[in-house]
């Protein structure tokens, strides 16, 4: 999974049902840096994934390494750059 953080949107979800469970991933910008320049500073994001029984996902996020992780219910916080 890797949310486009950098979209535009302050908030997005999505879910779909596969064979074994819901897969899903949800985030929302919760803060930002540097709000007296605009070229400046960055993003924080709150993502939530949602990992299908017996399966593994990719997890993709910027400012981390890229991960591999188990089933269930996983949360990161995350700065992403800012877009002007």
């Amino acid at each position: 999974m890797e949310p486009a953080l950098d979209c535009g949107l302050a908030r997005a979800a999505v879910s779909e049902e596969t064979p074994y469970e819901r897969a899903a991933v949800s985030w929302e910008i919760v803060g930002t840096q540097g709000d007296d320049d605009p070229q400046c500073g960055y993003r924080t994001a709150f993502v939530q994934v949602d990992v299908p029984a017996n399966t593994r996902a990719e997890i993709r996020l910027p400012g981390m390494p890229e991960q591999t992780v188990k089933s269930g219910h996983h949360v990161f916080l995350t700065r992403t750059e800012r877009r002007a």
